[in-house]
């Protein structure tokens, strides 16, 4: 179930006013990087101000997303890049859920709605205006039963505290390209502790160092290589023993 097909993932993300922060490095994507993980750590400590949005939770709100690039392809007129996601809601209170994630592309795409990958009930809607002042920006909100109609980002369910859920999603892009960036990853977090601290909005940052490149196909030759030095190992330790 989805909705609000077609919007555009702009250059920036804004929220009250308040420009979301660069995240540490931008990933560029193209063919070579299908299969490619690029993840992204979301975090605002209990008594510190949330990075962009300037308010402070009670408690640690965290999360994690996997995004995986399945395929990266091109039909003469437009660019399509498929993606599989897995966001984690790793926050201390049991009450927490993610309402909304968003980042952005350069150049700009389109997002052409969102499947839902493990059937627990959490449905993805495409639009905006779910994480307040993300204008320009394609956001996908989380919901169950009701839509994500509500302007304000009022989903009515969402990726629980200590959950996981996946799903997917395509990006269009006009034109054939070869690259892509994609940066300024942020997120919504609603019912913390029970609503008491109510929601927050903050920004992702990459984590390189936990991307999961694909696997390098090892040239015939190599496999080669490997054969022969095996059999001269085996001949060696035979001869040892003759």
């Amino acid at each position: 179930m989805f909705g609000y097909q077609g919007q555009t993932l702009g250059a920036a993300l804004i929220i009250a006013g308040l420009s979301f922060a660069s995240p540490v490095a931008a990933a560029t994507l193209n063919a070579s990087e299908v299969g490619n993980t690029v993840n992204i750590s979301y975090t605002c400590l209990a008594g510190d101000p949330c990075p962009d949005s300037g308010n402070t939770p009670s408690v640690d709100l965290s999360a994690t997303a996997a995004f995986t690039l399945d395929s990266f392809t091109n039909d003469g007129s437009n660019t399509f890049a498929a993606f599989t996601v897995s966001l984690s809601n790793t926050s201390t209170d049991g009450t927490s859920r993610i309402s909304a994630i968003g980042f952005a592309t350069d150049p700009d795409a389109t997002i052409n709605g969102a499947t839902d990958g493990n059937a627990d009930g959490v449905d993805w809607g495409v639009g905006a205006g779910f994480i307040p002042g993300f204008n320009g920006v394609v956001e996908l909100c989380a919901f169950s039963g009701n839509s994500c109609a509500s302007g304000s980002g009022g989903a009515s369910n969402g990726v629980q505290a200590g959950t996981t859920d996946i799903f997917g999603f395509t990006l269009t892009f006009a034109g054939v390209i070869d690259t892509f960036v994609m940066d300024s990853h942020a997120l919504k977090i609603a019912s913390v502790s029970n609503s008491g601290d109510g929601s927050y909005e903050f920004g992702g940052t990459e984590d390189p160092s936990g991307d999961t490149p694909p696997p390098v196909p090892l040239p015939a030759a190599g496999l080669l290589l490997i054969t022969s030095l095996g059999g001269l190992a085996a001949l060696r330790r035979r001869r040892k023993t003759a």
